[in-house]
């Protein structure tokens, strides 16, 4: 109905984007899903590192290296 479910990629490596036209009484006219590489140069947040840690979730060694 009117839920979107996205998928990000595996281990904090991408980022899910998602581009929607509405039309004039908010319906989408068009949607596109794509993944988004997060590039090295990119500090990742330190919530997102403690929302991992809450979950058990391990960080990829790119993620471990960053400040």
């Amino acid at each position: 109905g009117k839920t979107f479910m996205l998928a990000t990629g595996g281990k904090g490596q991408y980022i899910g984007r998602l581009d929607l036209s509405l039309g004039g009484t908010g319906e989408i006219e068009y949607g596109r899903m794509r993944l988004v590489p997060l590039v090295d140069e990119m500090k990742i947040h330190d919530g997102v590192k403690e929302i991992f840690g809450r979950y058990g979730l391990e960080l990829t060694e790119k993620e471990r290296k960053k400040k």
